[in-house]
């Protein structure tokens, strides 16, 4: 996400952060969390017992944190597409091969 921002700041065209402050953090806090989360998800994937246990437990609090934060909204952040949503792609792009292990996390909903 680092080299994201730097070429948000290089590079002429439309921003994927948000001018307003405020929301820049937001941005960024959501990027962060969601960063924050890969071990959980790598855990779930690729490691045994205790381990997977301990990453299945956080992947599925995550998901209940962003199904909460998102509700009916498609974007974290404004209207569009942007930082945050980058982030959040990898979510998506695990979740299809996590399901199987997931499976009690996912049907809550």
């Amino acid at each position: 996400m680092v080299i994201v921002e730097y070429i948000d700041e290089t590079f002429e065209g439309p921003s994927i952060l948000p001018k307003d402050p405020y929301d820049r953090a937001l941005a960024r806090f959501w990027a962060k969390f969601l960063d924050d989360k890969v071990a959980a998800m790598i855990n779930t994937f690729f490691h045994k017992g205790e381990e997977q246990e301990k990453g299945k437990e956080e992947v599925c609090e995550m998901l209940k944190v962003l199904d909460n934060e998102l509700n009916d909204k498609k974007f974290f952040v404004g209207g569009k597409l942007g930082f945050a949503d980058m982030a959040a792609n990898f979510v998506g792009l695990w979740l299809r091969s996590l399901r199987k292990r997931l499976w009690n996390c996912i049907s809550e909903k």
